[in-house]
């Protein structure tokens, strides 16, 4: 009587012990930041994984219920070897989940999402962020680990052992089994009879966002971003507030004050070259407050240039970054506008603008522009050349598994410079700073921890971007050129910055060059900013209209002074008054907000009203 809700329990308890085994293999490959925990706190992680686990299991347990169920009414082996190549399946399945978590934990300390899964239709992009020894050993791992652990599930399971009840009995069995244990399935699935069903904010317990994020199940967190992002096709999913309302609270925000802004540059039509920093956080660079003697030479030139030393990231991925930075169109969660080539049409881009002014365009990359959709944004967008690794021959010593090496790339870039006709654009995006780090220098900087390699790439790059300099200077049409240095986003910095807060958006801005008004030369400008804020301001400087540029404001406007920022499931909102984060994924809280009481609801309409419109905007692009 006892053979379907016997065989089913030790499935469910194999997949349990399973998630458990993925959990310790987190806690042990990030055992420098969980050690300084108590053990006790990180036990209770365990604990309070369960309800995510016990749901990921009932998921995962329709199927082998059915195939036992099956198997119990008709004895045939066929149905046994199809649930367990399924149950050997899904050990695999959640095994590369639980590793590539563990692996995107450490780059980007945030769990795996859905986002995420746009690099899997470039696999190589996947495999060349890991050093080879790594993706040798993980792929080893796996294999291994799904052979040992399918073996171990076979001997608790024992789904091997037949019934010889009556074919009646059988019946009446199966479909008391079916009513009884399906209705548990479905309710362990939606964590309980509860209104509203499970979600990662259940296991959320602690202070250490290391712990929380041991406890979520990353195969339930990738398959719920999926669902919601699906569900995000058609609706938007961040309503706060009439729609008229939220556009009439942005119009506000955007409302350009009445004074004229700072001209700083002496000419309207300089050439125009952005050096797009690979994940440079603000941590790495003292002028921004960070720390002394990672970024000597990008401090030398902050003194001769115009530092904006309160700049914010618009999201937290390259492919957020460049579009923030070239179309000045902000990053949203869930999504990236960058994917969707349907919708490049509908939004603007600075090479697009300036090339009715007779300017011709490049841009350099030491690495793969299929990452990220990239190379279609650029092809779109007009810019004449397009360069990346595959157009460069060079020897192994000059590249990475990533890409090539920042001081060969400048290198090829000032190349390519000397042969542009002036008036020119022309974006050099670095690589050097990504993961794996690995850079043709020995280490300098000796702290960090995780973040000491991060560190040194950074240490490499700053040095590879003061070299380009010393060159530049030497060239004919430098005189005329304004450089804009910026990050396309930042890094976790070995300040154990939360992903969702403020400091994780950080970023270096630097204005530079002959064409910088003396006066200007060697200020900074603690005013908040943001990096979808660079184009209004150039367009101004240059006297060219920018109005189709809705989400770009100049970053001398003092009306109305803040910079907003996504992460995967939420936004944050940074002005001089405070600062607030809604994590939608945390409950639909705000997990920060520093605002007086008296400010806090104005502040919270207008993020939120930020959030609103722009993802609605985005939907119906």
């Amino acid at each position: 009587m006892f053979y379907i809700p016997n065989k089913l329990l030790r499935v469910f308890l194999s997949f349990l012990l399973l998630f458990t085994l993925h959990r310790v293999l987190f806690v042990i490959y990030h055992f420098k930041a969980c050690n300084k925990l108590r053990f006790p706190l990180l036990l209770r992680s365990f604990y309070e994984a369960l309800p995510l686990d016990i749901s990921t299991a009932c998921y995962l347990g329709l199927i082998p219920f059915l195939l036992i169920l099956l198997y119990y009414l008709f004895n045939k082996k066929i149905l046994l070897v199809i649930l367990k190549i399924y149950l050997c399946f899904f050990v695999f399945i959640t095994t590369i989940i639980a590793v590539a978590d563990i692996i995107v934990y450490k780059e980007m300390n945030v769990k795996i999402h859905f986002k995420l899964l746009y690099h899997l239709k470039h696999p190589a992009e996947v495999f060349q962020s890991a050093s080879t020894p790594v993706f040798l050993a993980g792929w080893l791992f796996i294999f291994v680990f799904t052979l040992l652990f399918c073996k171990l599930m076979f001997r608790i399971t024992r789904l091997d052992a037949p019934s010889n009840r009556p074919v009646l009995q059988k019946i009446a069995i199966s479909i008391v089994s079916l009513a009884v244990m399906g209705f548990m399935i479905v309710m362990g699935a939606r964590g309980g009879l509860q209104q509203i069903p499970i979600n990662e904010s259940q296991v959320y317990f602690s202070t250490y966002h290391v712990l929380d994020d041991a406890a979520v199940n990353p195969t339930w967190t990738l398959v719920h971003s999926y669902i919601e992002n699906i569900k995000a096709g058609n609706k938007n999913p961040y309503v706060f507030m009439p729609q008229q309302k939220a556009n009439a609270l942005i119009k506000e925000m955007y409302a350009a004050s009445d004074s004229s802004f700072d001209q700083f540059i002496t000419t309207t039509r300089p050439n125009i070259v952005y050096v797009i920093l690979e994940s440079w956080t603000a941590d790495a660079v003292e002028k921004c407050g960070g720390d002394k003697g990672i970024t000597p030479r990008f401090d030398q030139l902050a003194k001769d240039g115009l530092l904006f030393a309160n700049a914010y990231a618009s999201g937290q991925l390259s492919h957020q970054g460049i579009p923030a930075i070239l179309s000045s169109y902000p990053s949203q969660p869930i999504t990236a506008i960058i994917q969707n080539s349907d919708k490049y049409p509908h939004i603007p881009c600075i090479n697009r603008e300036l090339t009715k002014y007779g300017y011709n365009s490049s841009f350099y990359f030491g690495g793969q522009l299929i990452y990220g959709n990239l190379r279609s944004y650029l092809f779109y967008n007009q810019f004449n050349e397009i360069k990346e690794q595959a157009d460069f021959s060079v020897t192994k010593n000059l590249k990475s598994k990533l890409g090539i090496h920042d001081e060969y790339m400048f290198n090829k870039w000032l190349e390519g410079l000397n042969k542009k006709k002036e008036p020119f654009l022309s974006c050099l995006f670095t690589v050097s700073t990504h993961s794996p780090y690995i850079v043709p220098m020995k280490d300098i900087i000796t702290y960090g921890n995780l973040e000491q390699k991060y560190l040194n790439s950074v240490y490499y790059s700053d040095s590879c971007l003061g070299d380009f300099f010393s060159k530049a200077k030497q060239q004919p049409w430098y005189k005329n050129t304004l450089f804009i240095i910026v990050s396309d986003h930042s890094h976790p910095s070995p300040r154990g910055v939360d992903p969702s807060m403020p400091d994780r958006n950080h970023i270096p801005l630097l204005f530079y060059g002959d064409v910088i008004k003396e006066e200007y030369r060697g200020r900074i400008i603690d005013r908040i900013t943001s990096q979808t804020d660079i184009t209004a301001t150039l367009l101004d400087q240059m006297k060219i209209p920018h109005h189709q540029f809705n989400w770009s404001k100049n970053l001398f406007d003092t009306a109305h002074v803040f910079a907003y920022y996504s992460f995967y499931n939420g936004y944050g909102l940074v002005t001089p008054k405070g600062s607030l984060v809604w994590d939608k994924r945390a409950g639909g809280i705000y997990t920060l907000n520093t605002f007086k009481t008296a400010d806090s609801v104005a502040c919270r309409q207008k993020g939120e009203a930020y959030l609103q419109k722009l993802f609605q905007e985005y939907l119906n692009l």
